[in-house]
C-alpha cells in the first residue's frame, strides 16, 4: 500500500499528503479472509480500523436493546472503533464477508493527525454523527416495539 493509491479512496483522498503518508507508516494492515473476525465486541481496542478494499458485517449491541444494529459496509475507507464512548455504549462484532483489506491505526497516531488536518477532523466527526443517529433510531425503534 501506497501514500499515493490510498489516495484513491475518496475518505483519504481529502487528506493532506503527509497524513496519508503518518496513516501508513503509524498503522498496520490486515488481510482477512470470508468469515474471519475483524473485532470482537469483547475485544478492548486502541485503534481506529479502516476498511482498505473488501466488505464487513458489524453487528453493534446498543447498551439496553435487545437485538444489534446489524450493518454490511463496503464503501473504501469506511471506519470502525476508535472512539471509546461510541464502542462503550454500542460495542460491536464485525466479520469480514469476502476477502478483506482493512489498516489499523492506533487511535494516539490518528487522535494526532487529527489535531493537525482539520480535513480528517472534519470527517471523523461526520461519520461520528452518522453513527450517532443510526444507533438512537434503532435504539428508539427497538424499545418501540418493545
Amino acid at each position: 500500500m501506497t501514500p499515493e493509491r490510498l489516495a484513491l479512496i475518496p475518505f483519504f483522498a481529502q487528506l493532506k499528503a503527509s497524513t496519508r503518508s503518518a496513516i501508513l507508516q503509524g498503522g498496520t494492515l490486515k488481510d482477512f479472509a470470508a468469515g474471519d473476525t475483524i473485532l470482537a465486541r469483547s475485544e478492548v481496542t486502541a485503534h481506529f480500523i479502516f476498511l482498505v478494499e473488501g466488505q464487513w458485517t458489524s453487528r453493534r449491541f446498543v447498551t439496553g436493546t435487545a437485538e444489534p444494529l446489524i450493518w454490511t459496509e463496503s464503501t473504501a475507507g469506511t471506519w470502525l472503533s476508535g472512539i471509546t464512548a461510541l464502542d462503550t455504549i454500542a460495542p460491536a462484532d464485525v466479520f469480514a464477508d469476502k476477502p478483506t483489506t482493512m489498516i489499523f491505526v492506533p487511535r494516539d497516531t490518528l487522535l494526532s493527525l487529527v489535531q493537525e488536518d482539520p480535513a480528517l477532523a472534519r470527517a471523523i466527526l461526520k461519520d461520528i454523527h452518522l453513527w450517532s443517529e443510526r444507533l438512537d433510531v434503532h435504539a428508539t425503534l427497538t424499545a418501540a416495539r418493545s
